[in-house]
């Protein structure tokens, strides 16, 4: 086993322990006597997590604690300091390894990660489990009749509008060319009309402005010589 894996289970262990110790605080102090359990059920537990809880800080820490093995006696008095004592020794494991907060983290976020998943009907039960589903197996079976029986959608227009694609495709293209060619008139219609206008409109504009002034130029040309007649006719 490669050292991440032996790592691996050896925090799985750290978890178990952590779970195992607190499992059987709480039983203790729940019925407030050692005494709802045997006397060599209460030993060889302790002893257990004891020996455990050496692995373990063996496996994660290089060393082992120096708890010495006590007689069956003195284990089932002092159970209940020595499960808080095994509980303050895991906590400082965890504390001194970020890796055991973590699976302690994760155990509080998930407390059913451990839980033995549930065991299979037995066939007595079976039929009570099948009668309890009827409803849905009759809802569940109209609705598949229901969707063999559904027509499915005939697929010959979508066919052909898959093979019309092509020349959809160069209609738009044409259609693309004829917007660029329409926005070129336009820019030369522009053009053509604005030569136009400067040429023919204001040019036009100027020509009549100069033959006004001229035609009142021969006016006054004309009133003064029909003066000088008259006043040329009055003498004589």
């Amino acid at each position: 086993m490669s050292g991440r894996g032996a790592m691996s289970h050896a925090y799985i262990f750290f978890l178990y322990t952590m779970r195992v110790i607190q499992y059987y605080e709480r039983s203790m102090y729940d019925t407030g006597s050692i005494m709802t359990t045997t006397q060599e059920i209460t030993a060889d537990t302790v002893a257990l997590l004891e020996d455990r809880l050496r692995l373990l800080t063996y496996i994660l820490h290089g060393s082992t604690s120096n708890t010495a093995p006590t007689s069956n006696e003195s284990t089932i008095a002092s159970a209940p300091v020595r499960l808080r004592g095994f509980h303050q020794a895991l906590q400082t494991l965890a504390a001194r390894l970020p890796a055991a907060a973590d699976i302690l983290s994760l155990q509080t976020q998930h407390p059913y990660l451990l839980i033995p998943t549930e065991a299979t009907p037995s066939p007595q039960n079976l039929p009570t489990l099948v009668l309890a589903h009827q409803t849905l197996y009759s809802t569940l079976s109209t609705q598949l009749s229901q969707l063999q029986t559904t027509a499915l959608v005939d697929s010959a227009p979508f066919t052909k509008l898959l093979e019309l694609n092509p020349r959809i495709a160069k209609v738009l293209a044409k259609q693309d060319e004829q917007a660029q060619a329409v926005a070129e008139l336009r820019a030369r219609s522009a053009k053509v009309v604005e030569k136009w206008y400067v040429s023919e409109v204001q040019g036009m504009g100027e020509a009549w402005a100069g033959w006004e002034e001229r035609v009142r130029e021969g006016e006054i040309l004309v009133r003064r010589k029909e003066a000088v007649k008259r006043r040329e006719e009055g003498v004589v």
